[in-house]
């Protein structure tokens, strides 16, 4: 997939963009049964496993990672030269009361080019606020 000068324009102007099929159903239905046979065999491992450079410890993690239209993409905003640095995934089931809010990663940080970050949802999910 490749962006157009109006998403580009919007990604300048708004600093992110939404809704841009990236992966397959089926591609996401793999990575959740690695993710829950995972979960099953390792259940303790969880609560660190998936948070911090899971690239480097699952191949599947790794290879969402450089998916080759999500590759499009960032070159499309920043440029051929890319690095793969951390990959983490959050897992929310419906009714999770876990928040993840508007944040900024990099406040103090300059770096250039700059860094991009990618959330995919790998699951159905809605920008809706539900309580």
């Amino acid at each position: 997939m490749r962006l157009d000068s109006s998403q580009i324009h919007t990604f300048q102007r708004d600093g992110f963009l939404t809704g841009l099929p990236l992966l397959s159903t089926e591609a996401c239905a793999q990575f959740m049964r690695q993710a829950g046979k995972f979960g099953q065999d390792y259940p303790e491992a969880i609560h660190w496993a998936f948070d911090i450079k899971a690239n480097l410890l699952f191949d599947w993690v790794y290879e969402i990672g450089v998916t080759p239209g999500l590759l499009d993409v960032i070159e499309d905003l920043i440029g051929p030269d890319m690095l793969l640095t951390n990959s983490i995934f959050r897992i929310k089931p419906p009714g999770s009361e876990t928040r993840y809010g508007w944040h900024q990663d990099a406040a103090r940080i300059q770096v250039e080019p700059p860094f991009v970050l990618a959330y995919l949802a790998i699951s159905e999910a809605t920008s809706e606020l539900s309580l």
